[in-house]
């Protein structure tokens, strides 16, 4: 928790399931490394390379990834709720379908390399997750159209 490796080279690296939650991975190197089901929650990949890395259902909530290089990253079912992926590059040309929310930042975030396309989760097929205070609105209001519902009837 909280490990700082600023600048790291970890090329081929296998990391799945690794619990990497608050580290300090700026700058780092993680070209082909495998972090499939690893928690990255709130850790910092400013300016990380992750060209080729497998981020198969890992947990990047609350991610730094600000300028970070995604080129041919699978992102499949990948956590960014929350996430900042602004001015990142390659997010066009990253793999799978990832889960972001209203949270997560995408603010000159680009399709390929910077001066581009800019960076459109919706039409990239990415999974928005809806507000959870939202659907649990939703569920108390359904709950209580249920017990009119039912007080009627009696």
């Amino acid at each position: 928790t909280g490990a700082s490796r600023e600048g790291v080279f970890l090329r081929d690296a296998y990391l799945g399931y690794a619990y990497l939650g608050y580290a300090d991975l700026t700058d780092a190197s993680l070209r082909d490394a495998y972090l499939g089901y690893a928690n990255l929650t709130d850790a910092s990949l400013r300016n990380a390379y992750l060209g080729g890395t497998d981020l198969t259902g890992a947990d990047l909530s609350y991610a730094d990834l600000s300028s970070a290089w995604l080129y041919s990253t699978n992102l499949d079912e990948t956590n960014l709720s929350g996430a900042n992926l602004s001015s990142a590059e390659y997010l066009g040309i990253a793999l799978g379908r990832p889960y972001y929310d209203e949270e997560t930042n995408f603010t000159n975030a680009w399709d390929e390399a910077v001066g581009g396309t800019l960076f459109d989760p919706v039409a990239a097929g990415w999974i928005l997750v809806p507000e959870p205070s939202g659907t649990l609105l939703g569920l108390a209001a359904l709950s209580c159209v249920g017990l009119l519902a039912r007080r009627r009837a009696h």
